[in-house]
Formats: structure tokens, C-alpha cells, sequence
């Protein structure tokens, strides 16, 4: 079963979001049925992740004017006009009584929306981006040009894959089944030409919204592809390059992998980024082992990517953040940019007596990459990096190329979000009692297909938040940091891997043209 951390039906315009707060201990679906209640989760941290963020935030717009439209339908009074109508369209209040309304008052309730919601999170542009393109959408549509019912504006068109897809079910569960439902683009097609004013304006925005719900899915997809591929490429040469025939462990041709925070399903509309890259190695029976650190101060990592591994049942080890030098070191990597040479400690030995192999590649996510390729990602992200190349592992960011803000030169023009003191001072978890069987004593990787994580309809909790911080120090709790460019091997898209020019010496990627060789 795939995880969902964002459930909509466009029938009824409905939407749901898995709370990650409560995770890995209850799974609890909070509806969103407000742009308000959406900027509120975002904030919180119930939804987490830039493409989950973006995609949230567009579909709650779509949820208002789902309702709407339902009122409008409903209304017999014909279309308001003058001051009446304005001061009766206010954003939080749109779909209490709505009557038919103008195409400047649903576009303008739109613009407003759009922009109330870039304000809960600054740091990641997947959101930036969404809004812009929505905005592109509405003002098509308002200039009566030929805009695709999907929504996607006609300059990105033609890198699309053709648009194949029934608006009925769009999950990140049943996406791809929705793909393959005959006739669904002549019936959306039918439906959007039959809509005029205002109500082709709204309906133009919803499908715009839904659409980018799959496409994140598709990207994620091709992301894990293109990441798994050029890890694999790159530890394999090595391997030769020391003297090593792929037919001389029983290891050969795998690999083991660092991540850090979470980048998989719930942190997209699905399969994910970084994670993506880990499970498109796992389901090539291609990764030894997948390393995750807790990621402090929010523990994204123990609390979610944890539970991503586990629920997938693949082979993984949790570290705390403050590990991973150690881990490197004990997997025989040596420093000052030596590559490793595949020794191992007796540490490293399983019950089989194979030896592993060091790390091949630390795989991360991005909130914002620069044109440079300085990369914003959570704080931590950057001593991973520093670790990475004193011990000669492989650093690379997986992202879409939304996530590539042209417009910002380098990481010193990334504005970092600064997170609330309390969350750095604070914990929170399930409480454990004495006497209670300890949760890390669990089956082995190859029994954890059949024991998924808890659920919140079988298992009960008590959650408790603890200080742990002393009082009165002051706290410097940011959300992000930089990681320069320099110090990152590779950018995985959803289009293909971009690499520096070593052979010249360059310290930073050509964003600019690889962006705009694509349509």
C-alpha cells in the first residue's frame, strides 16, 4: 500500500492531509476545507515538504471554488453587481451563500488566496512557482486564449507527457489507474467548453491544481530514475577503478546511501524525492542499505523517513545527526577527500561474514536550489555535505526543476525561514512506560513488509512534549542552510542529472542553461 500524505477527490472537491505531527506513532487525516485551515497546516508543520506545500496550497484554493461553484449552481438571484457584490466576496467567507459572481471577483479572490498562502512558508520555491503558474493559468483564461483544461500553460505544453488522465481520482494511490481511463479528456474537454465567465475562470484553476498533483508524482518518478542511474553509474566505475570485478562479493552491484530529513511520499504527492532515488534503487535490488539521520530539532527523519523505510521494508539504520562522520569513517572511507576504497570495520560485518562496501552518495532534497547551484535544504544539510567530501562520498540533491529559482544568483540571497525558540527546546513523542516492550526491538528488514507502522484505528497513544533545553538560553533555531555549490556533485531532475565541468575547475552548475534548454 502506497502512503498518502495528501488525499483529494476532485468530484467533491474534498481534501485531506495526513497530520505529520502525529507520526510515526497514530495516522490521523485532517480535512482542509479552507485556504486558512491549509496555511494553518502548512505553518504548523502538519503538511511538510516544498512539492507538498505547493501542491496543498493550490488544491485548497481549488476546495473553495469547488464550493463556489456548488453555490452558485444553486443560486437563483442571477449575478451580483457594484459594492454589494465586492463587499460580499470575502476570502474567508467565499462559500457561505456565494451568489454567480464576476470573472474580476473570482480572479481576484484567487490572486488573494495565492498570495496568502506564499506567506506561511518563504523558504521553499516550489510554492513561489505554483503560484506563479496558477496565476499565468487564470490570466490566460481571462484573455479567452486557448488554454489546455489541464491547466498547464501553453509555453510548457509541449514538455509534457500527453494529458491521459480522468480528474476523478487523482491520489497518489491510484494515479496511475486514473491514466488509463478511455474517453476522460473528451468528457473534460466537453465540460470546459461549456463553462463561460467566472465559472470557466474557476473551473480553469481547478484543473490546473489537480493536474499538478500527477505531474509531482511523475516527476518524483523520474527523479528516482535518473538519481538511481548515476549513483549506480558512479560507484560501479569506482569499484572497477580499484581493482574490483563486479563478481567478486555477493554484494556487487549494490549500494548504501546517507539521507537526511524526509523526502518521500510525505513530503510529495508521492514516491518522493531524495527517498525516491532510494527506492527506485531498492526495487532494482540495487541498495545494500539506506542510512537516515533524525534530523533535529523536528526529527523528521526518525519520526517520518523512518517510517517511509519501514512501511516499504527496506533494509535501513537510523543515526542521529551527529553520526554520520563516525559512520563514514567506520565504513572505511578515508579523509581529505580520499574516495573510499571499500573497507570496512568488523562492525560491518553481518551474519554471513560479507563484508560492506562504503557510502556510496548522499542523497537530499532541496527547498530551493540557486542559479549557481547553491542548494537551501534542512538545516544539517550542509555539515553532511563538509563530512561528505572530507571522506570522498558523493553529494547530490534530487529535486524538480521547480525547485530551481533562476531568479535567485546565489545561496546569500536565500531568505532562511527562523523557526520558534520551543522548537528546538522541546520534544515531543509518544510516552513510553516502564515495562512496555521497547519499539526499536522490532522484526528484521525481511519481516517488515508484514508489520507496518501503527495506525491510529489500532493503536492508541499518549502524546506528551517534554523541555529538555535549559531555561532561559537564548535559542537560534533556523529552518534551512546553504550548501554551496562547490561542495555538491550532482542535481537529479526529473529531466536528467546535471553535473559540474571538472575538467575546468568550475565550482558551480550552469542552472541557467540546462533550465531553458527545456521547454
Amino acid at each position: 500500500m502506497v502512503l498518502q500524505a495528501i488525499k483529494y477527490d476532485p468530484k467533491q472537491g474534498c481534501l485531506s492531509i495526513l497530520n505529520q505531527l502525529l507520526l510515526p506513532h497514530a495516522t490521523t487525516y485532517d480535512e482542509i476545507a479552507s485556504v486558512d485551515q491549509a496555511w494553518q497546516a502548512i505553518r504548523s508543520m502538519r503538511v511538510r515538504g516544498a512539492p507538498a506545500i505547493a501542491i496543498v496550497a493550490a488544491l485548497s484554493v481549488a476546495v473553495e471554488l469547488h464550493s463556489l461553484l456548488r453555490s452558485s449552481a444553486s443560486s437563483k438571484d442571477g449575478p451580483s453587481t457594484g459594492e454589494e457584490a465586492d463587499s460580499g466576496l470575502q476570502r474567508r467567507s467565499l462559500s457561505e451563500g456565494a451568489t454567480r459572481l464576476s470573472v474580476d471577483q473570482v480572479e481576484r479572490h484567487i490572486f488573494q488566496a495565492l498570495d496568502h498562502l506564499l506567506s506561511s512558508r518563504p523558504t521553499a520555491v516550489n510554492l513561489a512557482d505554483a503560484v506563479r503558474k496558477l496565476k499565468k493559468v487564470v490570466q490566460e483564461a481571462r484573455q479567452e486564449r486557448s488554454v489546455p483544461p489541464q491547466g498547464v500553460p501553453e509555453s510548457e505544453l509541449a514538455a509534457q507527457p500527453a494529458f491521459q488522465g480522468s480528474h476523478q481520482n487523482f491520489t497518489a494511490e491510484n494515479i496511475k489507474d486514473a491514466r488509463s481511463v478511455p474517453g476522460s479528456r473528451h468528457k473534460l474537454d466537453t465540460e470546459y467548453n461549456e463553462a463561460t465567465g467566472a465559472e470557466r475562470i474557476a473551473k480553469t484553476y481547478i484543473y490546473a491544481a489537480e493536474a499538478m498533483l500527477e505531474k509531482d508524482v511523475q516527476d518524483n518518478e523520474a527523479i528516482g530514475h535518473h538519481g538511481a542511474l548515476w549513483i549506480l553509474g558512479q560507484a560501479r566505475a569506482e569499484y572497477a577503478l580499484n581493482g574490483h570485478h563486479a563478481n567478486e562479493t555477493s554484494s556487487a552491484g549494490k549500494v548504501s546511501v546517507l539521507t537526511h530529513c524526509n523526502t518521500g511520499s510525505l513530503a510529495t504527492a508521492g514516491y518522493g524525492t531524495a527517498l525516491g532515488v532510494i527506492r527506485s534503487l531498492h526495487s532494482a535490488s540495487a541498495l545494500e542499505r539506506a542510512y537516515c539521520t533524525e534530523t533535529r530539532p523536528y526529527n523528521q527523519g526518525s519520526r517520518l523517513t523512518a517510517y517511509e523505510l519501514v512501511h516499504d521494508g527496506i533494509p535501513s539504520t537510523l543515526i542521529a545527526d551527529s553520526m554520520a562522520g563516525a559512520l563514514f569513517a567506520s565504513r572505511g572511507q578515508g579523509g581529505e577527500g580520499g574516495k573510499a576504497d571499500g573497507g570496512v570495520s568488523a562492525d560491518d560485518e553481518d551474519d554471513g561474514g560479507r563484508r560492506e562496501r562504503g557510502i556510496a552518495a548522499v542523497v537530499v532534497g532541496a527547498d530551493r536550489v540557486a542559479a549557481n547551484g547553491d542548494t537551501a535544504n534542512k538545516v544539517g544539510t550542509y555539515s553532511l555535505a563538509v563530512l561528505a567530501r572530507h571522506h570522498g562520498v558523493r553529494f547530490v540533491v534530487a529535486a524538480p526543476r521547480t525547485s530551481i529559482d533562476l531568479q535567485t544568483p546565489s545561496g546569500r540571497h536565500i531568505v532562511i525561514e527562523r523557526r520558534p525558540a520551543h522548537e528546538l527546546g522541546r520534544v515531543s513523542g509518544a510516552l513510553h512506560r516502564e515495562g512496555q516492550a521497547d519499539p526499536q526491538s522490532g522484526p528484521r528488514e525481511q519481516d517488515r513488509a508484514s508489520h507496518p507502522p501503527p495506525s491510529s484505528k489500532s493503536t492508541s497513544f499518549e502524546p506528551v512534549t517534554v523541555n529538555v533545553a535549559a531555561p532561559g538560553i537564548d535559542v537560534w533555531n533556523p529552518a534551512f542552510d546553504v550548501t554551496p555549490a562547490a561542495l555538491i556533485d550532482a542535481i537529479v531532475t526529473e529531466v536528467g542529472v546535471v553535473e559540474k565541468n571538472n575538467n575546468s575547475g568550475d565550482v558551480s552548475f550552469e542552472l541557467e542553461a540546462f533550465v531553458r534548454s527545456f521547454p
